[in-house]
This record gives structure tokens, sequence and C-alpha cells, in this order.
């Protein structure tokens, strides 16, 4: 089976409403839940399994959106691979991602 593109599936929502209010989005970066992108080598970090790699937020700079009810964060300081590189990379994720 053929994997989807990078967060293209059904996984995170957007949450478009909370997007223009500062204050929900700060709220949204103190949950226990909330999760930061990890990168490995200028790429999201992929388990064995594809799955993508999260840690305890450390710089929220840019919302992903909801996983569930668990807020999904990126940091800006990670230097982005080279396109052909990351495109090659989306294979691998898992289909949740």
């Amino acid at each position: 089976m053929r994997r989807e593109p990078f967060f293209a599936g059904p996984g995170l929502d957007r949450a478009d409403a909370a997007r223009a209010d500062s204050g929900r989005i700060a709220e949204f970066a103190q949950s226990p839940l909330a999760r930061e992108l990890l990168w490995q080598d200028g790429l999201p970090a992929l388990s064995a399994d594809g799955a993508l790699q999260w840690r305890e937020v450390s710089d929220p700079a840019l919302f992903l959106g909801l996983d569930g009810d668990a807020p999904r964060f990126c940091s800006l300081q990670q230097e982005v691979g080279a396109g052909p590189t990351a495109f090659a990379m989306l294979a691998n994720l898992s289909p949740a991602d």
C-alpha cells in the first residue's frame, strides 16, 4: 500500500479558528500534551517504523496543528534538507503521519 504524503492524511487538525489567537497558541504550547517535531540532519526524524518523532516543546515557533487533543509544533531553527532528499523521505512516513 502506498503511503500518503507528509501531513496530507487525516492526521493533524490545522485548528484554523485558533491560529489568529496568539493567547490560544501560547496555551497550546503550555499543554502537557504538546510536542515539537524532532529533526535529524535537516529533515524530520523518523522512527524505524516510519513515524515522525516528537519531543517536549522547547521552541514553539510554528504551530502545526492538533493531533487529537495534542498540540504539535516545530522549531524554526532547523535547516531544511535538499528538495530531492526531502521528497525521498516522504515515502518512509507511516500512514498516520
